[in-house]
């Protein structure tokens, strides 16, 4: 795509989105499109990711609409040339066809923000090219009208100016409203699976002392297969999660553990961590290392499920550490 937006995964049709950003990729990609990225993403926030091949043709491409559709929150990022791109527009008047309950932030990047809500400046040469363009297209006309419209009402929502600001700062002002907005998604796991589980669930927070910033809690749930070990794992972890700098959740450790070992355990959590695939790590000693190197003063949640060996947990220190609760 070679101006707009949008924020994760292939599997746009069946997947639900925690943001969907959209943005022009030629003024903010490589600047800060790919910080937020980067920081929702070490946030455990699932964010929908630009596709080039959905940016193709005069209307909004079915996946596009669907990422929309199935998203929660969503980040409008204008910038100095965000009006002359009519996928922006097409994708900031599909917004503003959503569910009022659903959260829109505009951050305001390059540009002020009376500009956008009034058309002046670049917006208004924006405008005038499309006047001049459609002007014998009574359909394309009523469509610019609904971009100008949507503008105007996402402009005049709070949020952010990020003019001559750190963007390191405002990103995680950003971020941290995001996780308030959608906090915690425990609501997510399948109904059938959560009666009787909030007690469960209170239990082992208060094993956990989340109150102990300077300390190491393990907490390991043992028991015969079938009794919803691994809901109530993922349970825990969906609710406290979001207090967390790092956080990683690996499904089936003793499968993974069997077929690449230590190290393929700690490229997972590292992988899962920083949104990077193609790890220099090439021994689990270094492995190790880097681990403990890494979280060793960050606040970080690790959940192992199917763990049914003490040497699988050999991933920190070299050392076993094997809890029942």
């Amino acid at each position: 795509m070679t101006s707009s937006s949008s924020s994760s995964s292939s599997s746009l049709a069946t997947d639900t989105y925690d943001v969907f950003v959209s943005f022009r990729g030629e003024d903010t990609r490589n600047s800060f499109i790919g910080f937020l990225f980067q920081a929702l993403g070490t946030k455990g926030i699932n964010v929908f990711k630009d596709v080039e091949d959905l940016k193709k043709g005069e209307s909004i491409a079915p996946e596009l609409l669907q990422a929309i559709q199935a998203s929660q929150v969503f980040i409008i990022v204008f910038s100095e040339n965000y009006a002359s791109s009519t996928w922006c527009l097409r994708e900031l008047a599909e917004i503003r066809n959503c569910d009022e309950r659903r959260v829109i932030i505009p951050i305001f990047y390059d540009v002020d923000p009376s500009v956008v809500r009034k058309q002046s400046g670049s917006y208004e040469k924006a405008f005038a090219e499309y006047e001049k363009r459609f002007r014998e297209d009574e359909v394309k006309m009523e469509e610019v009208q609904r971009w100008r419209q949507a503008l105007t009402q996402v402009a005049n929502l709070s949020g952010w100016d990020i003019r001559n600001k750190l963007h390191c700062e405002q990103i995680e002002e950003i971020v941290e409203r995001i996780i308030k907005i959608l906090g915690p998604k425990l609501s997510r796991l399948p109904k059938d699976e959560l009666v009787g589980i909030e007690f469960r669930v209170k239990e082992l927070t208060n094993l956990l002392h989340l109150e102990s910033v300077n300390d190491v809690r393990v907490i390991g749930i043992s028991g015969r297969d079938g009794i919803g070990k691994t809901t109530l794992a993922r349970a825990l972890y969906e609710r406290i999660s979001h207090q967390y700098d790092f956080r990683c959740f690996i499904d089936d450790m003793s499968n993974i553990y069997g077929d690449t070992g230590s190290l393929g355990v700690q490229k997972q959590l590292i992988s899962q961590f920083l949104n990077e695939k193609n790890l220099k790590i090439f021994n689990a000693i270094d492995g190790a290392y880097w681990v403990w190197n890494r979280l060793h003063k960050a606040r970080a949640l690790i959940v192992l499920d199917n763990v049914d060996k003490g040497e699988q947990l050999k991933l920190f220190t070299g050392t076993e550490i094997y809890v029942h609760a």
